[in-house]
């Protein structure tokens, strides 16, 4: 019998379709009406985000760029969406970790997969963006401290992973030194009893830590 060769972008895609199904089946979700479900919805809101990157030179903001800065992402979904998101934060905390692992994976393999069609495909230069926005503007950073610790932690380490990528390919051009928020994540991770992959997490940490080039970490 001849093995079946496994495709990962449709391995991958399929993870993620199962994830919007899954929603589309909440009656939290439910009651927002999407008539093209929330794959469609969450991918736009997403799209919309990637295309509107917020400002980071915080030194050199005025007082209404600092402004625009904090409020970013309510200024770009608006209100409503805004709610909508959290809501999901809230009610599927037991997925997040393994959400964030797929849609992870998905940008790692994105490339590879320009046969597949499919709504959300971030550029690392975009993802690099609000990776940036999380971990070094005080509006991002102010945005994570509203959040439950273990989210914005998990938060925290995908935004240092996305950077130490783009510095790996010559693309970190906020100049952004990750040597301060590496050991202060390293400890925030080695404490927590909240994420139930923080090895993983710790084990990535320590190889950014410890080289200045390593391979995307593997979930």
């Amino acid at each position: 019998m001849v093995a079946t060769l496994k495709d990962p972008c449709r391995e991958k895609t399929a993870r993620l379709d199962e994830f919007f199904s899954y929603l589309d089946e909440q009656e939290y979700i439910e009651g927002y009406q999407f008539p093209e479900g929330s794959k469609k919805m969450l991918s736009t809101l997403a799209n919309d985000l990637l295309a509107s990157p917020p400002p980071l030179n915080n030194d050199r903001l005025n007082g209404v760029d600092k402004a625009r800065n904090a409020a970013h992402i309510y200024r770009v979904v608006g209100g409503q969406n805004l709610f909508f998101l959290l809501k999901i934060i809230d009610n599927e905390r037991d997925l997040l970790e393994e959400v964030a692992a797929d849609f992870y994976q998905w940008f790692t393999i994105s490339d590879q997969c320009r046969g597949h069609s499919y709504p959300l495909r971030p550029s690392l230069e975009e993802l690099y963006e609000y990776a940036s926005f999380f971990l070094h503007s005080t509006g991002g950073q102010a945005y994570l401290a509203r959040r439950e610790p273990s989210l914005a932690l998990l938060c925290r380490f995908y935004s240092i992973v996305i950077i130490h990528e783009a510095e790996k390919n010559g693309l970190n051009s906020h100049q952004i030194d990750l040597s301060p928020y590496l050991f202060a994540i390293t400890n925030e991770m080695k404490e927590t009893e909240d994420l139930a992959q923080k090895q993983r997490y710790l084990t990535t940490l320590h190889a950014i830590i410890g080289s200045e080039s390593i391979s995307s970490p593997s979930f």
